[in-house]
């Protein structure tokens, strides 16, 4: 199986733009996870929670207007 990168992984390359830490942000705010976590997390893992996370947001919205 191939090895799939973690957050921290890519961080230390350099990898990741700046919109990292508002996905942490969001991660540890809405979801709730901690930062140990996140960090460690594969990036495929780390794209569906964020799918999920931008679905919810949008659903809020909606309801608010």
């Amino acid at each position: 199986m191939k090895h799939q990168n973690q957050i921290k992984e890519l961080m230390s390359k350099g990898e990741l733009s700046n919109d990292v830490a508002w996905t942490i942000f969001d991660l540890m705010y809405y979801c709730h996870q901690p930062l140990s976590e996140i960090m460690n997390m594969p990036v495929p893992l780390l794209n569906e929670m964020l799918k999920c996370l931008e679905k919810t947001k949008k659903e809020e919205a909606k309801a608010y207007k």
